[in-house]
């Protein structure tokens, strides 16, 4: 029955119950189970954490940045219970090769969703440092192979910055447990367009131990927003608590 309603799963089902042979590269995200998710969006001033992510395309990819906020709901046998909210940005150059003429791209840089820059990556750093200044986040994750320069830029205004690597060790995890919450009904999205268009070209390799990272080499298009989600999502699942209360110096 799970195995319906999921490719990821019907491939696992194939491959450890029937034995069958499938390919390591599996779309992860279904259109129906993303756009469940959209819904509005919080006061993020009472998010418990927010956790950013940046991944950084060549010349003529994306560059984008993504913000997770976590929400403490419940308690589960002293265990927090969270649901988590998301947004993101994507940069693209004006010189790039791709033809920001045609759809989709031409609509979303028409509509604002898409920002066309001249400086991407400056202008990438500029609004990250706004929104980690507005929202108090808690730590920036990066690539280490081409996100170095910019992230210690980030450090040096006073940031926690987080590598990470995109490999199956690194990756494994926060995506797994992103699909859970996405299942779980767990996260919220705000319909983002270019964010829903990564999510649904996401696609993952797996190794020998059933451990996955995403495969940018195989995506019919761009993921760079969706790695971006991911990491974002880490760094917030990850965070200490937010203080209650109120605090007396003596």
């Amino acid at each position: 029955k799970v195995a319906k309603e999921s490719i990821l799963d019907e491939n696992r089902f194939k491959r450890y119950h029937c034995n069958m042979l499938v390919d390591s590269n599996e779309c992860v995200f279904t259109k129906a189970e993303w756009d469940a998710c959209k819904g509005e969006l919080s006061d993020w001033s009472e998010a418990d954490a927010v956790g950013a992510g940046i991944d950084l395309g060549s010349r003529d990819d994306l560059a984008s940045m993504a913000l997770v906020a976590r929400f403490n709901i419940a308690e589960d046998e002293s265990n927090p219970v969270y649901r988590f909210e998301c947004r993101q940005w994507s940069f693209i150059a004006r010189d790039s090769e791709r033809d920001l003429t045609k759809a989709p791209f031409a609509d979303w840089v028409h509509q604002g969703k898409l920002n066309v820059s001249g400086s991407p990556l400056g202008d990438l750093r500029d609004l990250l440092l706004e929104q980690c200044e507005k929202w108090q986040v808690d730590s920036v994750a990066y690539d280490p192979n081409g996100g170095q320069f910019l992230a210690e830029a980030v450090e040096q205004e006073g940031w926690t910055i987080a590598r990470m690597g995109q490999n199956q060790r690194m990756m494994h995890e926060p995506i797994t447990d992103l699909l859970r919450i996405v299942r779980a009904g767990q996260l919220t999205h705000n319909g983002d367009e270019v964010l829903a268009w990564a999510m649904g070209n996401a696609i993952v390799v797996r190794d020998r131990k059933d451990q996955w990272m995403f495969d940018k080499k195989h995506a019919r298009e761009k993921i760079d927003p969706a790695v971006a989600l991911v990491m974002a999502y880490r760094r917030a699942s990850v965070a200490p608590p937010k203080p209650q209360g109120a605090l007396y110096i003596a």
